[in-house]
């Protein structure tokens, strides 16, 4: 009876372990923009979330079991349009700084141990980042980036923390990594001078006129 027990014990066990250890695949879709020209970029990555490090810095030579999939389309360029797949790529990386990232919800701007994770940064922020012609490392991946050549003839490349270089020089700045089908998030308003002057004024009117019905 109890060797039936402990089997059975030990069968829920290794199932349980099993479980845990399945991939866990999620599609994030990816943006970057240029703040000075009209070039864009919008792709995705599908990712095992089980092997992420997180809180960590990810280091993925491909072909990795973590990147299952992965594709970019850059439109609008002088010179850097064009599709290109996982297969054109040799390594991404994904430093959360420190910070536990969400990765339910929209990646950029949440918390890192420095800088909000996101552009702008200079490493106190993490870094997201994709290499076609192989990544220089953690620490000096930037010191000698890769130009994409002009009419698009090779993939956009990394050149310094979350900013790809497209064909023809124009640079890009990832903005959105979030979860396919999550909406991109929008800047929170804010008030302009004049806006923030007519509500203090108004408050200040109401916080007289309180005043005045209490001294009568």
């Amino acid at each position: 009876m109890k060797l039936r027990l402990f089997a059975g014990l030990l069968l829920a066990a290794m199932i349980g372990h099993a479980h845990a250890g399945d991939p866990d695949p999620t599609t994030y879709t990816l943006e970057w923009a240029s703040s000075t020209t009209g070039a864009t970029a919008s792709g995705f990555i599908v990712l095992d979330r089980n092997l992420i490090i997180n809180p960590g810095f990810n280091i993925w030579e491909l072909p990795d079991p973590t990147v299952l999939d992965f594709g970019i389309t850059v439109t609008g360029s002088a010179s850097g349009d064009g599709t290109w797949t996982i297969d054109d790529y040799d390594e991404i990386i994904l430093d959360t700084n420190g910070g536990t990232l969400d990765f339910d919800i929209e990646l950029v701007g949440q918390p890192t141990d420095g800088n909000p994770w996101g552009p702008p940064s200079l490493g106190d922020g993490g870094d997201f980042n994709i290499f076609a012609g192989g990544g220089n490392g953690r620490d000096d991946r930037y010191d000698n980036p890769e130009l994409p050549t002009e009419g698009g003839a090779s993939p956009p490349n990394g050149v310094f923390f979350f900013e790809i270089s497209v064909g023809g020089g124009e640079s890009l700045l990832l903005t959105s990594f979030r979860p396919a089908g999550v909406p991109e998030s929008q800047p929170v308003p804010t008030m302009t001078g004049l806006g923030l002057a007519l509500l203090l004024g108004v408050m200040l009117f109401f916080g007289m006129r309180v005043m005045a019905r209490r001294t009568s």
